[in-house]
């Protein structure tokens, strides 16, 4: 699959008995993720975001793809040596001073297509990963499902989200119920 031919590609991760997504945009360069039931980072967010990247560096590196260039994901040094540092180093976590990426390190970051920004040094072109601090938070912990395919549907149209309370999402559930639900049969059948 050439994912060069898509402006947006979006994936529901399901983790821990719950739903998230994923947008990856070829215009803005950003993996977003996008979790209704957590304000913060979590692993199944870097894990998802380091698979999604090897599917997407994949695409490039195939056979007659239409890249023009090969996809760079930039990291800050913060992001690899804290967040991402036990799944792209196989570095135990911990938090505070990190020992610098050895030679060997670098190496396999650029094998894997991972740059390493240092400071504020501005990479044109590069693919970024962010988490949407500002995504709404779903008001309970059963509606995770809806409220991925509602997110899913409101980007890909370019709409705005919408809230994410259970009176929203039990709307949208009704809706889809009343689409999905058969055509009455003949009376007296």
């Amino acid at each position: 699959m050439d994912l060069t031919s898509m402006d947006h590609l979006f994936a529901t991760v399901h983790s821990e008995n719950y739903y998230f997504t994923i947008q990856w945009c070829k215009t803005t360069g950003a993996f977003t993720v996008r979790d209704f039931l957590a304000c913060h980072t979590k692993t199944a967010h870097k894990e998802a975001t380091v698979l999604l990247w090897a599917i997407l560096l994949a695409s490039a590196r195939a056979d007659n793809n239409l890249w023009l260039n090969e996809p760079v994901l930039v990291l800050s040094e913060d992001q690899v040596l804290g967040e991402f540092q036990e799944l792209l180093l196989n570095r135990p976590g911990h938090r505070g001073w990190h020992p610098p990426l050895t030679k060997e390190e670098q190496g396999n970051l650029r094998r894997m297509g991972i740059r390493v920004q240092k400071g504020n040094e501005d990479v044109a072109g590069a693919w970024t990963w962010r988490r949407d601090a500002d995504f709404p938070q779903q008001s309970n912990g059963v509606d995770c499902g809806m409220v991925a395919i509602v997110t899913i549907t409101h980007l890909a149209r370019g709409w705005q989200l919408p809230v994410m309370h259970e009176t929203v999402m039990n709307k949208y559930r009704r809706q889809k119920e009343s689409k999905c639900s058969p055509a009455p049969g003949p009376a007296g059948g």
